[in-house]
């Protein structure tokens, strides 16, 4: 598995497994992780509305930053928004990495709040602070 996925379990009945095995033999799906990659596509389109009425700045404050991707922050790119007097809520879907900065009084200074769906890469001390 390459660092741009994340592996997710869950606990399916037998009969749930069994009738995505039939598939699968049946031809339907290549395999258990290829129906279960297509039901997920086929859930997330069908909740696009939800998904754009959450991420929609408007729903929010406009102090409200959306982020969709894979993002690193270090100590330089805080104290950069520091200076330009940013101070942002972020939204992250996908994954968020603040291993790089140190300065954690500078981030708290800065963004005032995180939300991340997806993965969250922070010392202890910054997740705790957002939590």
């Amino acid at each position: 598995m390459n660092e741009s996925q994340s592996k997710i379990s869950a606990n399916l009945s037998p009969v749930d497994v069994g009738y995505i095995d039939l598939l699968v033999k049946q031809g339907a799906f290549t395999s258990r992780t290829d129906f279960l990659h297509e039901a997920i596509r086929r859930e997330l389109e069908e909740n696009q509305a939800v998904i754009q009425d959450t991420m929609q700045p408007a729903a929010h404050s406009n102090s409200l930053e959306t982020l969709i991707g894979s993002y690193a922050f270090t100590d330089a790119d805080i104290l950069k928004r520091l200076k330009d007097g940013e101070r942002s809520r972020l939204l992250v879907v996908g994954k968020l990495n603040l291993l790089g900065v140190k300065n954690t009084a500078s981030l708290f200074a800065t963004l005032k709040a995180i939300t991340v769906f997806g993965k969250l890469e922070a010392s202890p001390d910054v997740v705790a602070h957002y939590k």
